[in-house]
């Protein structure tokens, strides 16, 4: 907007234009002169010191904004009324006051925007500092609890009730555990027996049951040890084993196949080992006996750990073992005259010969075997069975001989030296 100033008139404060005089008040050229010495103060102060003349009027919207929104500038507008000053001015004719008052228009438009926006920055970067210094505290708090809670017992979930074992079912999973420890070839239904047997420490089979099913047992692998320790105790055969793990130590029929086949055993070697423990026992064995022995399939023979080999194996161990059979022969003689005395050496022969039994030695080795004995063996036979027939009987001379050779197959010389003996 363009201003036009009147020059003074001999300086008596009157001026004219288009024809009119007006005359300016005093409180007017004070608010010009005001303007223009506060006008270069404001550019450059600060924001917030930077407020004109009216105080009044710039501090009030600067708490409005602080309190309620952020635009002030509808306030800092406020002293827009001083254009109406300038057309005031339009009719004055001094010179001076036109310049003064045509370069306050300018900051003016200058102190409007600084004062709105020294009031807004005041507040806010105060709001805005208090609201970040609040927030993580409150963050760290939130963080804070879950960490504390996480470490603590969970006191919101009650512990499980531990169910009370009574002391019989403790008991007897303590003898289990016992038993399972010190025989590690023993099955599940032999500890039964045993725990629910014996004398002195008898439990319920409950709970026996519950403590042999509360363990945690390999079945099957203690059936494969109990095969270990049948080969190492002496030679046994493949059904000989089987019977009595099933029969003697109970384990199930399942178990005693599945120990029986992950077990390596040469059955030819364990058949030749039972024929050796069969040679080095008391009693003296033919070969058709020996071979008799291995084979057998009596319920006897495999309650005691023998026989059940095939022929094959069996004929392999008979044909290695170690032996004298002329020995075994002399032993078997020296067996039976302590089992069967008073005996005749004819009738011990034939008891021993391939005549009378299947298991016999050969005569070969019978001859070698009685000619070990000295003549008077028999004679002395002979005293015995005359003795033990005259208890019952009170006979001759001649009807005591005649049972001698006759009945008992002594020779007459020893049936003689038998009567002579008796005093007959």
């Amino acid at each position: 907007m363009k201003v036009s100033v009147p020059t003074p008139d001999n300086g008596a404060g009157r001026s004219t234009a288009n024809g009119r005089i007006f005359g300016l008040k005093k409180s007017t050229l004070s608010l010009i002169t005001a303007l223009a010495v506060g006008t270069p103060l404001l550019v450059a102060c600060d924001s917030a010191d930077a407020i004109p003349v009216n105080t009044e009027v710039i501090s009030t919207p600067a708490v409005t904004t602080t309190e309620q929104t952020p635009a002030p500038t509808t306030t800092s507008k406020a002293p827009k009324p001083e254009p109406t000053s300038s057309r005031e001015t339009t009719t004055s004719a001094q010179p001076a006051p036109s310049t003064t008052s045509a370069k306050p228009a300018e900051p003016t438009e200058e102190t409007t925007s600084a004062a709105p926006t020294t009031t807004s920055k005041a507040p806010k970067p105060k709001v805005t500092s208090m609201s970040k210094a609040s927030a993580p505290s409150t963050t760290s708090t939130k963080s804070s609890e879950p960490t504390e809670t996480t470490e603590e017992p969970e006191p919101t979930k009650p512990a499980e009730p531990v169910e009370e074992i009574p002391s019989d079912y403790r008991a007897a999973l303590g003898s289990a555990k016992y038993f399972l420890a010190n025989d590690q070839g023993t099955s599940y239904q032999y500890i039964y027996d045993i725990m629910i047997m014996d004398a002195g420490i008898v439990h319920s089979p409950e709970a026996t049951k519950y403590a042999l099913d509360s363990l945690d047992i390999d079945w099957n692998q203690r059936a494969v040890n109990k095969v270990r320790s049948y080969t190492s105790e002496g030679g046994r055969s493949y059904s000989v084993t089987l019977y009595q793990l099933t029969e003697r130590v109970d384990f199930t029929e399942e178990q005693a196949l599945f120990a029986l086949e992950n077990v390596d055993i040469d059955w030819n070697a364990e058949a030749l080992e039972q024929a050796q423990e069969r040679i080095d026992g008391n009693n003296g064995v033919s070969k058709t006996a020996l071979f008799s022995w291995l084979t057998s399939e009596s319920s006897t023979a495999k309650l005691i750990g023998a026989g059940g080999f095939s022929d094959d194996e069996a004929f392999y161990a008979v044909n290695n073992v170690d032996v004298d059979w002329n020995e075994e022969a002399v032993e078997e003689v020296n067996v039976k005259l302590e089992t069967f005395s008073p005996i005749s050496r004819e009738r011990l022969y034939f008891m021993l010969s391939p005549s009378f039994t299947s298991q016999g030695f050969t005569r070969p080795q019978l001859d070698y075997a009685f000619a070990q004995f000295p003549e008077n063996t028999w004679k002395e036979q002979a005293v015995r069975e005359a003795r033990v027939y005259t208890l019952n009987n009170d006979p001759s001379r001649a009807e005591l001989i005649n049972f001698l050779v006759n009945g008992e197959k002594y020779t007459r010389e020893e049936a003689e030296y038998a009567a002579d003996t008796l005093g007959l």
